[in-house]
């Protein structure tokens, strides 16, 4: 997200003073002192105080219909299968 920097964060603070603002970290943790928290998705995450492991969302879910080959799929990422 290009759009997100410090002096966004840090108009949110100062107009929402209640708000606890937090991200979730893709590989990389986000740079911004801003965040009282940090998501990481993988439960073998080794925590501290300010990041903390999550289990990964992956929903339960049933094929509807079985499969005809090989399907690679891209988690939801907007991809074409």
């Amino acid at each position: 997200m290009p759009w997100l920097n410090e002096g966004i964060l840090d108009s949110i603070a100062e107009s929402l003073s209640g708000v606890v603002q937090a991200g979730i970290s893709h590989d990389v943790e986000p740079p911004f002192r801003q965040l009282c928290a940090i998501l990481h998705p993988d439960p073998s995450f080794h925590e501290s105080p300010r990041e903390l492991a999550m289990l990964r969302p992956i929903p339960e879910f049933e094929l509807a219909d079985p499969l005809n080959g090989l399907v690679i799929g891209s988690f939801g990422f907007g991809f074409e299968n």
